[in-house]
């Protein structure tokens, strides 16, 4: 009787346990929904955050992109107008020349003759009781009057010795002596005995026969006082096969050029090499350790792709070679610039005078360096673990030494001479075989020597190992 009147009242307890339940549950899911509510709107807020810094980021980008075209657009247009100065003076000096020798007549030459010196008559000159001077008569001056200003001369094709009165030297000109063009065919002779001590290495494939006896040819019409020219064979990139040594090339450079010869981008940055790029450094490198065991103040080193060179280049380099060591401003000395800072004169109509500038540009078809420069790219560049190629901005070349530049251009390679020069063949090295064409003129061409072999040359060996 007892327990069936206590059940209501453990119903009742039981429903108000399961109410308190429900309700603290209910609460429960409200703050866990609120927490959520607030964790999406975070997540709002850092998404929106991010969009809008990638958006800055974008602007930034756009900005530092048009100040860079335009800055770089307006070095073309300063590069253009030194250009346009240069061929002005070169014209204006030229004209002046031209008249001062056509003046000549026109000045006191009182004070320009001197005992020994060849004149000729311009003009008829008459005397009282003497033979007349004809025009074009030619003499020698024996004696100067400083009093009366007349001169006594000796015209031997009239035999004869005359006084000339101080009012008629006008009529008179020196006789200027002009050297005699050599014959057609004829070699010149040597204008600077110091070059012949200065080494040229020319970098050359074993497959490029052609481009080998393009340079034997183009060395002996332009610079043929050069008997130090030898060749320096070329790693082959296509031969290099799938490893490195690491002492040379780090791996990842290594299987990062391979992914790029894999890919089917056009490689266009600075710093995306290949095999073939990677074996243009180590042969360049070939020529620095000869360079550094040279004597000689620089070494000029050269691609076999050079097809100009500035008819003036014996000047500046026998000037450089001439110069004491510690004269020597530059460290590295680029002799081509590009064709749209410089264009190449290939009938050589206007040869303006060479000169060094504080820039340097994205080529290593010609340059000069010297001994100590050599050595320390020898120790920055091995072994390669950077991504940039040889002649990249950021390069140890352009960034780590004493860098300058020739302008105008003193020598042009042939990729950037088309355009420049009619009837110019392309030659590109990828997939090309010389022509037959050109075999018989190869076996008339006396080709140039190979360079004598290092004894110790790490790079040598460290390729072989």
């Amino acid at each position: 009787m007892g327990t069936e009147e206590n059940a209501p009242v453990l119903l009742a307890e039981d429903i108000m346990e399961l109410e308190k339940k429900a309700l603290k549950v209910e609460a429960n899911f409200e703050k866990e929904e609120a927490q959520m509510n607030r964790a999406k709107l975070n997540k709002a807020f850092v998404v929106a955050s991010a969009e809008f810094q990638l958006d800055e980021a974008e602007k930034n980008y756009e900005k530092e992109k048009a100040d860079y075209l335009k800055a770089k657009k307006l070095r073309n247009r300063v590069m253009n107008r030194l250009v346009a100065l240069e061929n002005v003076a070169h014209k204006k000096k030229s004209g002046k020349q031209k008249a001062n020798r056509k003046n000549i007549a026109a000045k006191d030459v009182t004070n320009d003759l001197r005992a020994g010196n060849s004149v000729v008559v311009l003009a008829d000159i008459h005397y009282p009781d003497k033979v007349p001077l004809k025009r074009g008569s030619l003499g020698v001056v024996s004696r100067i009057n400083p009093k009366t200003g007349s001169v006594l001369i000796n015209f031997q094709d009239a035999q004869i010795l005359q006084w000339v009165r101080k009012v008629d030297l006008g009529k008179l000109q020196k006789k200027v002596i002009r050297k005699r063009k050599p014959a057609p065919g004829a070699m010149p002779q040597a204008r600077c005995p110091e070059l012949a001590s200065i080494p040229t290495f020319v970098l050359n494939l074993d497959r490029r026969t052609d481009r080998l006896a393009n340079m034997t040819a183009l060395l002996q019409r332009k610079m043929p006082w050069n008997k130090q020219a030898c060749r320096v064979s070329a790693p082959d990139g296509r031969a290099l096969g799938q490893h490195m040594n690491p002492s040379l090339v780090c791996k990842e450079v290594w299987d990062g050029a391979m992914r790029n010869e894999a890919s089917d981008r056009v490689l266009e940055k600075e710093d995306e090499i290949t095999r073939s790029s990677l074996a243009l450094v180590l042969g360049h490198a070939r020529i620095w350790e000869r360079v550094a065991q040279s004597k000689a103040p620089f070494g000029i080193v050269m691609e076999d792709d050079i097809a100009y060179l500035n008819p003036h280049i014996d000047k500046l380099l026998c000037k450089l070679a001439n110069a004491t060591a510690d004269s020597h401003e530059w460290e590295y000395l680029q002799m081509q610039v590009p064709p749209w800072i410089s264009k190449p004169d290939p009938e050589e109509k206007h040869p303006s005078l060479l000169q060094t500038m504080r820039l340097t540009y994205v080529t290593t078809g010609m340059y000069l360096i010297t001994p100590q420069a050599s050595m320390k790219a020898l120790d920055a560049y091995f072994p390669i673990c950077s991504n940039r190629t040889l002649d990249a901005e950021r390069g140890f070349l352009r960034s780590g030494l004493e860098a300058y530049s020739v302008f105008p251009t003193a020598a042009m390679q042939r990729s950037d001479m088309l355009g420049h020069i009619a009837n110019l063949e392309k030659d590109s090295d990828i997939g090309y075989d010389p022509a037959k064409r050109h075999a018989e003129s190869f076996l008339q061409l006396s080709m140039m020597p190979d360079c004598q072999t290092l004894p110790h040359s790490k790079i040598d060996a460290m390729m072989q190992t």
